[in-house]
């Protein structure tokens, strides 16, 4: 059977549950509307996600708000900071709910690794140097195909890099090819990069989605999804965006 993982980023709760994403968005009303949409449609799930921007104003209110409803999956969740995040506080409260940080996940043929590329009080993301010594010792002890998780997405979106050395880590993923894939949030978009045989996407967000036309910036407030991944037991691996209807 293949391994069946949930993905969603970027809810951006708030504190205070009246409080509007860009003016217009319940954010915590597409989230539950989300929550639920996975229950009704997911027969078996192995894994959820929530990679980053789970919060839009830090607070410990907003992680209270995203751990609740979470009790209803028996499955374990793994989490990871974005920019928008307060890591003491949001390590402080998923804790309290039974969820520590995450560690690497095995299944059939695969590994699922999950790196932090949150830097306090900066938008963009980074790999640290300890970040890719954790990731070296892991890649090398498990040759298996691998499912890589983070916030910050690697490509230029909009002219805007969520990586400020995304260069350096597509250079070190290229030295392990059983990196089948690298899936983020932060740009609130759809989009799928090959780069050395490996997929480097960005998930829609559970918020609202944001483009630029014209040099302005766009908010779809209508569109938001999670994502699903099908693990093959041959290595390969499947996967869809599940819009959402309120």
């Amino acid at each position: 059977m293949p391994a069946r993982i949930i993905q969603l980023t970027d809810v951006h709760l708030f504190a205070d549950q009246q409080q509007r994403y860009a003016d217009s968005v319940n954010t915590l009303q597409h989230y539950h509307a989300t929550l639920n949409a996975i229950h009704n449609n997911e027969k078996s799930i192995d894994l959820i996600v929530l990679s980053g921007d789970l919060s839009d104003d830090g607070s410990e209110a907003s992680y209270h708000a995203i751990c609740q409803p979470l009790a209803e999956f028996f499955c374990p969740i793994a989490w990871l900071p974005g920019n928008h995040d307060n890591k003491a506080l949001m390590a402080k409260v998923f804790l309290a709910y039974g969820y520590p940080p995450p560690e690497p996940h095995l299944f059939v043929n695969w590994q699922v690794l999950f790196v932090d590329s949150a830097v306090d009080n900066q938008i963009e993301g980074e790999i640290t140097a300890t970040t890719f010594a954790d990731l070296t010792v892991a890649l090398q002890q498990e040759t298996c195909s691998t499912l890589l998780f983070m916030h910050h997405n690697t490509q230029v979106i909009d002219g805007f890099a969520g990586l400020t050395n995304a260069d350096q880590f597509i250079d070190f993923l290229a030295d392990y090819p059983q990196v089948k894939c690298c899936a983020a949030g932060h740009m609130h978009q759809d989009i799928t990069e090959t780069i050395n045989d490996t997929d480097f996407i960005v998930t829609p967000a559970t918020a609202a989605q944001c483009y630029k036309q014209g040099g302005s910036k766009v908010i779809d407030r209508d569109f938001f999804a999670y994502r699903r991944f099908e693990l093959l037991t041959d290595g390969c691996y499947k996967t869809e965006v599940v819009p959402v209807n309120e």
